[in-house]
Parts: C-alpha cells; structure tokens; sequence
C-alpha cells in the first residue's frame, strides 16, 4: 500500500497535475486558484473510461453541456461514465481542490461548439448527506464506488485490479495494525485488496475501485 499526502504548504502552483498514474487508473488534482490562470476544464468526454471528480475543498460549478449546469460544495463526488461530457468551473472566492480519478487511463477529447454530444446529468453524492454505514454509491464496467462513515474496517476486494482510498474528512485517521496514517484529504493506494482496519471512530472515506482494462490485446 502507498499513500500520496496532498500537502498545501508544498503546492507548486499548477493548476493540474498527476498524482499517480498507470494503465488500469490514474488520479489527478485541480486546483484554483493557481499559478496557470486556469478556472476550469473545458467541456470534453472520456470515450473509453470513467471520470470521477471528488472535491475536497471549497466549491465548482459542474456542466454536462454547453448550457446545463449545478453548483456543488465539498465534499462531494461526482459520477462522469464513459463517453458522457462534462466540465467544471471554479467560481468561488475560497480555493478549490478537487481530485480526478479515472479508471481505466485514457485520454479525453475536447468537445467542439457545433459537435453533437452525449449528455447526461451527473450523478452527485454528498457525504453529509449519508448516516454511518457503508454504502455502495456507483457501478460501470470500469468502476466501484463505496462511502464509509463512521465504521471500523473496509472488506477486501481480491477479484478487482486496485482501489484507492480517499480520506474526505479534516482529521487524521490510522489504518491497520502499523496505524499507516492517512491525513485528511490524502489517498491510500491499494493493489492487493485486502481488508482494510480503520482504527478512528469517526472517519469519512470514499473507496475507489478500478476493475482493470477488459478485452485488451
């Protein structure tokens, strides 16, 4: 298991960047303000994989086409499946920070004006919404998504690829017997799926599950 901490004082600026990346899955960051000027990404789809957009701080204005739109505050996930546009824009005056997790890892395609598109309205899950409990939030071919509050372990997974585990909540949170320490708002990554102890009574976890790439020759 690795864990990648997101780290304020250690920023470099950029607007996007990767926090980790492999065929079967990647995550990255976006965050604004930044150094680029950038406010947003631009309407685009993912034709061969999930986009997942977690937002940890503050708050962005969603798009699933030219003109449809909603505006959602962390924590929040968000459900993009493949083929489906979509585009956020920061529009707050506190900082944003958002996570892209996309599953398997493939390239996105900018939209055109004119292009027809597939549009869709995205599904949104707000953590503060749930009571403690796991639930089971999102399927797709590529993709699992779970929510924990509140509970003491997170049940093996052997038959997928990976997971990633995302800490929503502000607090520090020790995981297993060597009390691994998981900071708020930084990632587990785990390639073995194996039960997951979680040693803090009050926690909020997103689990992402990445089912690996199907069919592939």
């Amino acid at each position: 298991m690795k864990t990648y901490n997101y780290d304020d004082n250690i920023y470099d600026g950029n607007g996007e960047g990767f926090i980790f990346s492999e065929k079967n899955c990647a995550l990255s960051f976006f965050r604004s303000p930044n150094n680029n000027n950038l406010k947003g990404i631009g309407l685009h789809i993912h034709p061969e994989c999930d986009d997942i957009d977690i937002l940890l701080k503050g708050e962005l204005t969603l798009f699933s086409s030219w003109k449809d739109s909603v505006t959602i505050k962390a924590p929040c996930i968000v459900t993009h499946k493949a083929g489906i546009a979509h585009a956020v824009i920061s529009r707050g005056e506190k900082p944003a920070l958002m996570y892209g997790f996309r599953s398997p890892f493939k390239g996105g395609i900018i939209v055109e004006r004119n292009k027809k598109l597939i549009t869709r309205a995205p599904q949104i899950f707000r953590p503060n919404e749930y009571c403690e409990g796991s639930y089971f939030l999102f399927e797709s071919e590529f993709t699992n998504i779970y929510l924990h509050i509140n509970q003491n372990f997170i049940p093996e997974r052997k038959k997928y690829y990976s997971r990633s585990i995302i800490n929503l909540s502000s607090q520090e949170i020790k995981i297993n017997k060597d009390k691994k320490c998981l900071l708020g708002g930084s990632i587990l990554y785990d390639g073995k799926l194996k039960k997951i102890k979680i040693q803090e009574q009050r926690s909020i976890l997103v689990e992402l599950i990445a089912k690996g790439i199907f069919n592939e020759t």
